[in-house]
């Protein structure tokens, strides 16, 4: 399953509820610009035995760039998973915007708090 919307008019308020897909290891293969994406009973695997739970992490600190340099983002980049929710809450800068695509790239969905 991927979630591409426009990028000059991203869709926003996508729920995927109660999908069940078989036979698949891993469906949910990339989020990008969609915003507000909510994925509730997605369970996939054979006859639909594993349950897939977003995970929400958050990065903060005084900068991304003192979050990156003691190795904190790294952590959290290894971890993400399509349709995880990453909150970054840094003060606007090249490296928070890089974080932001490397989530994004993960299939994750960046949230960028307190502009």
């Amino acid at each position: 399953m991927e979630l591409k919307g426009d990028p000059e008019l991203p869709p926003s308020g996508i729920t995927v509820a109660n999908v069940k897909i078989g036979r698949v290891v891993w469906s949910l293969s990339e989020i990008s610009d969609c915003y507000d994406v909510s994925i509730n009973g997605l369970s996939l695997g054979p006859e639909g035995t594993v349950d897939y739970v977003p995970e929400e992490y958050v990065a903060e600190g005084e900068s991304a760039e003192a979050f990156a340099d003691a190795g904190s983002w790294n952590a959290i980049i290894g971890r993400v998973k399509p349709g995880d929710r990453v909150i970054l809450k840094f003060p606007r800068s090249p490296q928070r915007d890089l974080f932001a695509w490397h989530v994004k790239d993960q299939g994750g969905v960046p949230v960028v708090a307190g502009d």
